[in-house]
């Protein structure tokens, strides 16, 4: 028993002795944190210059610690925020500390910096240009082309129809936006002609004969003979080439007024000599043949403008365009807003294949023809190589080649290439957000996930920060396998676009809780979460804060492991004996 009892005196004694050792080792640690919590100074915080903060603390010996420097800004920090950072009254890129920023740059010098214009690469689109009919939003208000019956200039459309004596044919969008004239064959005044000139699907409408038609007319009773009438205008004219009525003669033995009676109405006539004594009648005009009616059609020779076969009357058939000799019924389809085969269609939704190359990220596309040009290109083509993404983004076979300086990894490599994208090369201190994302790294945890369903590609991207961060920039790059341009992706929280690429940013003046950064795109891609690289970067991040009791954990552990120990020591020295 007393053995017993000296070895649970051994183990308690060994444990106080390791936890004094511990508490000479970590004490001084450990009291000299706790010291600075209850009771605190108060107050403890204030704020200072333009919304910043300061802190003191109580002090070990009694008494209050000096203020903390005052972590406000002096200068514009973000200047896409619409925040006066540093309370100068002047706002993002009407602060003289954003000059060197690219969004604050008038690239094309038309006074509109790119947080304004539109379009900061053409000096004729601004806020307030004149809106032209180019497929150019030229006022940037949101709208293109407004007020236009037409757009662009030399784009063409069908028109008119093939009815009747009609052509189709095609106009021109003029450059005041408006449509020029039909180059087809248009309706004409209906003339009686069998023709159907105004091209409604009936031919001689409102005419009572056909025009160069002739018929025979008046009477070959008596002396008369028949005559002729010509049709003009739909109207028969009047009779000619006859022999008309006269008032009749008495005496003459003729039927003058052709009513079928001799001297009808005469005085009695002495007697008339015997037959073969009387004088023999004039002989009467001989009458005119009976002429057919109607007029025979000839055979019309086919006109053909363009010398291609094809034109009016020609056996081939018909050219939609006989000017042309490019242009022709079988003719191969071209992309150029014309009716080609004269099918009806222009263009006939013609595509093709386009892009450079299937090695790395880029890949072979289509794009389709519309109004006369290519568009549409879905193909990944070549882009500058992003390092750290461990991708071949410029499609030469080789992966982040030429990238991460000595003493920078490939994510700091690729960190510096989008400042350079987003500030330009040497406008931003290197060495300064290169140390600020390392300090950042541990002070912030990202966690990503995609999911594929129903042809969609979700990929959640979460930002879930240890402490509170302030300033912080996370960059995210979406290699071009997975979306060719950023308007093709659907953002959970909407960033600013740096490039079209797409690399993209957002901006947190401070984040203490989790953000959700996720994005969709239309397709399926595998792995699309591990091949997206995120950087953030935050400005002043100290050490991570743990809550004062994490400091008593190694006071707790040492004794209790050497109590284990001892204990288990004790226990093996007794199945000993």
């Amino acid at each position: 028993m007393k053995r017993g009892g000296l070895s649970v005196f051994v183990v308690f004694l060994a444990s106080f002795i390791l936890f004094c050792a511990a508490l000479v080792i970590f004490a001084p640690c450990v009291f000299a944190q706790l010291c600075t919590f209850e009771p605190k100074c108060i107050p403890n915080v204030q704020s200072c210059g333009c919304g910043g903060l300061q802190t003191r603390y109580t002090l070990c010996n009694g008494g209050c610690s000096d203020w903390y420097p005052c972590n406000a800004t002096a200068t514009e920090v973000i200047c896409t925020d619409t925040v006066d950072d540093d309370c100068d009254g002047l706002i993002d890129c009407a602060d003289p500390d954003c000059g060197s920023n690219a969004f604050c740059i008038d690239a094309d010098s038309d006074s509109y910096t790119l947080d304004r214009d539109c379009d900061d690469t053409s000096s004729a689109v601004y806020p307030g240009a004149v809106e032209l009919c180019n497929l150019v939003d030229d006022d940037c208000d949101g709208t293109v082309d407004e007020g236009c019956s037409c757009t662009p200039a030399g784009s063409t459309q069908p028109c008119g129809t093939d009815a009747g004596e009609c052509s189709a044919g095609v106009r021109t969008c003029l450059p005041g936006g408006t449509w020029g004239a039909c180059t087809g064959t248009p309706p004409s005044v209906e003339v009686c002609d069998r023709l159907d000139n105004d091209c409604d699907g009936m031919t001689d409408e409102g005419c009572g004969c056909v025009d160069g038609e002739s018929k025979q007319c008046g009477t070959d009773v008596g002396i008369c003979g028949f005559g002729s009438q010509l049709c003009v205008s739909g109207s028969w004219a009047a009779c000619t080439g006859g022999i008309s009525p006269v008032a009749e003669v008495c005496g003459n033995a003729l039927d003058d007024n052709c009513d079928g009676n001799v001297d009808e109405l005469c005085p009695a006539s002495p007697e008339l000599p015997d037959a073969d004594e009387a004088p023999e009648p004039a002989a009467a005009p001989p009458s005119q043949p009976e002429q057919e009616r109607g007029l025979s059609v000839a055979v019309r020779e086919c006109m053909d403008l363009d010398g291609d076969g094809y034109g009016l009357y020609c056996a081939k058939g018909f050219d939609c365009d006989d000017n042309d000799a490019s242009v022709h019924p079988g003719a191969p389809e071209v992309c150029n807003s014309v009716d080609d085969d004269c099918n009806g269609m222009i263009d006939d939704h013609l595509s093709r294949e386009c892009g450079v190359s299937d090695e790395g990220v880029c890949t072979i596309g289509v794009e389709r023809c519309l109004e006369g040009r290519w568009f549409g290109c879905n193909a990944v083509t070549p882009s500058d190589e992003m390092c750290g993404n461990r991708l071949d983004d410029d499609c030469d076979g080789s992966v982040d080649e030429d990238c991460a300086p000595a003493g920078r990894s490939d994510e700091e490599a690729a960190l510096v290439q989008f400042l350079d994208l987003k500030f330009g090369r040497g406008n931003y201190s290197t060495e300064e957000y290169v140390e600020n994302y390392r300090q950042t790294r541990a002070a912030v945890s990202i966690r990503k996930s995609s999911v594929i369903a129903g042809g969609k590609t979700k990929v959640k991207l979460e930002i879930i920060p240890v402490q509170a961060l302030r300033n912080l920039t996370v960059f995210l790059y979406i290699p071009k396998s997975v979306a060719g341009s950023a308007d093709r992706v659907t953002f959970s929280l909407q960033p600013e676009v740096i490039q079209a690429d797409p690399l993209v940013a957002w901006h947190f003046a401070e984040l203490s809780e989790k953000a959700d950064l996720g994005y969709e795109v239309v397709g399926e891609f595998k792995d699309a979460a591990e091949k997206t690289s995120a950087i953030p970067v935050a400005e002043g991040v100290g050490p991570v804060e743990r809550p004062w009791y994490f400091n008593l954990i190694p006071l707790a552990i040492i004794p209790v492991l050497g109590f284990i120990f001892i204990f288990l020591v004790e226990i093996a020295h007794k199945r000993r004996r």
